[in-house]
């Protein structure tokens, strides 16, 4: 598995048209933005993402300053984070822990009001790769059912740097940023 990474910030563009050159940038040349409502942009793409040749992400109130995709051509993965910087699961307003994630055809994306209801991670402090407790993962299942192997979120809210290997003492696991985590084929 070899999962590459591209990073745009927020100077000079929009959220929807940023997004649109993170996918151009992961290799998804014909994707398109065509619309925004107050809770989502909308894209296309003749050739598709992955399978997906129409998909939306949250339209988030506030913008962080920087966000990042994350691709993994072997497992037909993809999935678009903010750059997240609380130190806190509660109270993270309208800040999302991530755009959108796109699996073998089949796409979704998540706002923070929803943290509680798609995963049990609880709200508290996020730990860092200094905490003591291991890193509690569970598959990244949203409110539709839809399990997006391969990957996981931090159930435990232990956050390791971006590229850090963990394991569960049978798989093995490299962090993303957010809470997330990718399991490695």
């Amino acid at each position: 598995m070899a999962i590459q990474i591209f990073t745009k910030d927020m100077s000079g563009g929009t959220f929807p048209t940023l997004i649109q050159q993170l996918l151009v940038d992961a290799g998804f040349s014909d994707v398109t933005f065509y619309n925004a409502t107050a809770t989502s942009a909308e894209y296309a793409s003749d050739s598709g993402v992955y399978g997906c040749k129409s998909f939306s992400t949250y339209n988030p109130s506030i913008f962080p300053p920087k966000y990042t995709a994350i691709k993994d051509d072997s497992q037909k993965a993809i999935i678009v984070l903010p750059e997240f910087t609380n130190n806190t699961i509660t109270g993270v307003g309208a800040y999302t822990i991530v755009a959108l994630v796109i699996v073998d055809g089949v796409t979704t994306f998540f706002d923070t009001s929803d943290l509680s209801k798609w995963t049990n991670v609880v709200g508290g402090d996020i730990k860092t790769s200094t905490d003591s407790s291991d890193v509690i993962l569970a598959p990244l299942i949203d409110t539709f059912g839809h399990i997006f192997s391969p990957f996981y979120i931090a159930l435990n809210r232990v956050n390791h740097p971006i590229n850090t290997v963990v394991t569960d003492g049978v798989n093995s696991f490299t962090s993303l940023g957010n809470l997330f985590y990718i399991k490695n084929a």
